[in-house]
This record gives C-alpha cells, sequence and structure tokens, in this order.
C-alpha cells in the first residue's frame, strides 16, 4: 500500500512538473517574441557637442524624411535593412519555398512563416546605402572611395541616432590620406581628437603603414555624442576607412542641441 502511494506520488509530481515546465517554456517563448524598449536618459555631466552636421543631417534635429530627402538629392540610393524588414523578406522566401515544395514539412525551417519574435517588433529603422562613391557625398569633398553610409533610427519617427561612412582602398597611402583628411574636416568643427590606437611598433611613424589587422583610431567624446575615425589593414581586402557619428544609448537621440 505504502508502495502504491508512492508511485501515485510521483507520477502527480511528474505531471505538476511537466505542467510547470511548459509554463515556464510559453512564458519564455513569448518572453522572447517581444521588445524591451530602452529607457532613455538625458545626457551625463560634461561638455556638450556644438552642432554637428554629417552626411549632410543634424544631430539632435534631422529625421528620416530628411534624411531621405538629401540622399535623394545626391542621389544617392538607399534602402531599408532594419530587422523588421530583414525578418519579413525572410518570410516571403520561405512562402515561396513552401509554396515550390508544396508540403511544409519538407521544408526546413517552414515554422518561421508564422511564429514572430522580437526582431519582428524591433521598431529600429537602418538606412543602409551601399556601394556608394565618395564624389556622391555632398558635405565635404572627401578622397576617391566608394563604400556604405548608414543612418540608424531609434523608430521611424525618432531623430538620426547614428550615421557612418565605412569604405576602402586598396593601397595604403590613399587610406592614410583618407584617415587624416576626415579628421582634419572633424576637428575644425569639434576641436582636437584624441589618439586611441595606432596598430604599429613602437617608434612608427603616423605615416607608417599599419600591420596586418593593426588599427588606428581618433575620436572626440562628448556628454551627448560620439565622433570616431578609424583606419584598419584588412590584408589581402585592402585599407578600410570610417567615419561614425552617433548619439551613445541610453542617451536620447534628440538631446544634442549644439551647446
Amino acid at each position: 500500500m505504502r508502495l502504491k502511494r508512492r508511485i501515485i506520488g510521483a507520477g502527480v509530481f511528474a505531471v505538476a512538473l511537466a505542467v510547470a515546465l511548459g509554463f515556464v517554456a510559453r512564458a519564455r517563448v513569448k518572453a522572447a517574441s517581444r521588445v524591451a524598449a530602452p529607457e532613455f536618459v538625458e545626457p551625463g555631466p560634461g561638455r556638450r557637442a556644438p552642432w554637428v552636421e554629417f552626411l549632410g543631417v543634424r544631430f539632435g534635429v534631422s529625421r528620416l524624411n530628411d534624411v531621405s530627402r538629401v540622399m535623394e538629392s545626391w542621389h544617392v540610393a538607399c534602402a531599408d535593412r532594419s530587422t523588421r524588414t530583414l525578418m519579413s523578406e525572410l518570410r516571403e522566401r520561405k512562402r515561396e519555398e513552401l509554396a515550390r515544395a508544396r508540403r511544409a514539412d519538407t521544408v526546413s525551417g517552414a515554422s518561421i512563416v508564422s511564429r514572430r519574435t522580437a526582431r519582428d517588433d524591433n521598431p529600429q529603422v537602418r538606412l543602409s546605402c551601399e556601394g556608394i562613391r565618395a564624389s556622391l557625398l555632398g558635405d565635404r569633398e572627401r578622397p576617391a572611395s566608394s563604400g556604405r553610409v548608414l543612418f540608424v533610427f531609434d523608430t521611424e519617427g525618432s531623430v538620426v541616432r547614428h550615421a557612418s561612412y565605412q569604405r576602402n582602398h586598396a593601397g595604403w597611402r590613399d587610406a592614410l590620406a583618407d584617415f587624416e583628411s576626415a579628421r582634419a574636416a572633424l576637428a575644425s568643427k569639434l576641436g582636437a581628437a584624441r589618439e586611441l590606437a595606432r596598430g604599429g611598433p613602437a617608434g612608427a611613424a603616423e605615416t607608417d603603414a599599419l600591420p596586418k589587422y593593426g588599427r588606428r583610431a581618433a575620436e572626440w567624446r562628448f556628454a551627448d555624442l560620439a565622433v570616431s575615425i578609424t583606419v584598419v589593414n584588412l590584408g589581402r581586402r585592402g585599407f578600410s576607412v570610417s567615419e561614425s557619428v552617433e548619439v551613445p544609448l541610453p542617451i536620447r537621440a534628440d538631446a544634442p542641441s549644439g551647446g
């Protein structure tokens, strides 16, 4: 009799445990389908950035429509490559794949068509402009190159949070000239930059080529804005130069006010 009660108790416990685990699993799936909106804050103490206009937009003011109009006026083609857009495109491709296969159980990953995740509701907008020649960018003259322009917004209605231009050069001299040109242009507005890394051996001159995968960077830090320029030796792929201006998270994107 005692053994029977133990067996029944173990069975009840197993059922309760399975139910509890089921609730936990469903809660995890539900949590994964929600986006936790960040709590934006005011800038901390410290010097505020002056008005910054970069790639035709003004930080703290310009919105998605403003940026799109500027890019169109420069004949720069851009596309929304936000997470929501990529997930929508993935689902559309999967639907086409399912239609061709005719049977959903023969297609790997078919559940993506109906299952939503937090990525589907991520409100961030990423406006990406690929293969853009530097000569098209009308904010200032840059050495000849080609690369990607990127703008990031917290939502469709928010002001710009991030803007960058990453481009490539085959040789070190062209990459160095581009890096120094960008640094001088930004220093004229923001003051002297802080050198973060040289990437070469001790005692190397600023004009010496970076070693493979070596990196040089210069930055400007304000309470409400971060600006940086980098040049990286990518080995056989040449050299990458990148300019970036952004309002660091979790500071409000509209915090910069030119003060």
